[in-house]
């Protein structure tokens, strides 16, 4: 599934992107594509990690969800 030719469906969404930077399954490429395409306001955000990404990552996931939600 190329995601990248739904992406733009997505407007008026607020998106985030989230990629590890030692990822062997989304390469860096395919990710910045999907951020090109994306409407904004969108954000992308690099993890020194793998395609699991870790904790710090999922925290952070969870605090812009819950911001864009207003579950503050």
């Amino acid at each position: 599934l190329d995601t990248v030719h739904y992406v733009e469906h997505l407007a008026p969404a607020r998106v985030l992107l989230q990629g590890g930077t030692k990822d062997e399954v989304v390469e860096r490429s395919e990710l910045e594509e999907l951020f090109a395409v994306a409407s904004d306001p969108k954000e992308i955000r690099w993890y020194p990690a793998g395609h699991g990404l870790g904790l710090k990552a999922q925290r952070e996931r969870i605090d812009w969800l819950s911001d864009a939600f207003g579950l503050r």
